[in-house]
C-alpha cells in the first residue's frame, strides 16, 4: 500500500502487473527515476513519489513493448520534460500533471517512437486545432533538433493517460 506520498514497489506492480523482479532488475542495473537510490540500505522497501513511479512505468511498459533499457530510460525523460513542457509552459492542460499527483485530463497524450530512432508526444490538447496533433519528432539519441521529413516505418504508442489512470488508483494520491 502508499505509504505518505510514496508507492511501495509492490503496489506499484500490481497497478501495471509488472513482476517486481523484472522491477528490481531494471532499478539495480542503474535505470532509476530521480531521487530514488540505485541500491536502498539493507531492511528498506523500494518507494515511488508520483513522479518516479510515472517515469518508471513508461520505461517498463516500453521495455515490455521491446525497446532496450537504455532507450526505454531516454523515452521516458522525454515524454516527463515534453509533457510538462505542454501542458504547464504552454498551458495547453495545466491540470494535468502526472508527476505533480494531477491525473484528471480530458485530453489525449500519447508518446510515439518511431524505428526506434525518433521520438514525439501526439495530443489533442493543442489550442486552435480538433483531433490528434502530433508534435515534431526528434532523435532519441543526441541533439533535440526536429527532424524534418522523418517517416518511421514502425511506431510504438504509448498512452499516457492510461498510465496517469492508473497512478490515480493509488488511495494517497487520489
Amino acid at each position: 500500500m502508499a505509504v505518505g506520498d510514496t508507492i511501495q514497489l509492490r503496489e506499484f506492480c500490481r497497478l501495471f502487473q509488472f513482476g517486481d523482479r523484472e522491477v528490481r532488475y531494471v532499478l539495480e542495473r542503474g535505470y532509476v527515476p530521480d531521487g530514488v537510490r540505485r541500491a536502498p540500505s539493507t531492511g528498506h522497501r523500494r518507494e515511488f513519489a508520483p513522479d518516479q513511479a510515472f517515469w518508471l512505468a513508461i520505461l517498463l511498459k516500453l521495455k515490455h513493448a521491446g525497446l532496450r533499457t537504455p532507450l526505454a530510460a531516454r523515452a521516458a525523460d522525454y515524454a516527463t520534460g515534453g509533457l510538462r513542457t505542454i501542458t504547464q509552459n504552454l498551458s495547453w492542460d495545466f491540470q494535468f500533471l502526472p508527476m505533480n499527483r494531477q491525473f484528471d485530463t480530458e485530453h489525449q497524450y500519447f508518446l510515439d517512437i518511431g524505428d526506434r530512432e525518433c521520438i514525439r508526444l501526439v495530443t489533442d490538447a493543442c489550442p486552435g486545432r480538433s483531433g490528434l496533433h502530433a508534435l515534431d519528432w526528434h532523435p532519441v539519441k543526441g541533439k533535440r533538433e526536429a527532424v524534418p521529413n522523418f517517416r518511421p516505418f514502425v511506431t510504438i504508442r504509448l498512452d499516457l493517460v492510461r498510465i496517469a489512470e492508473a497512478l490515480k488508483q493509488v488511495e494517497a494520491w487520489s
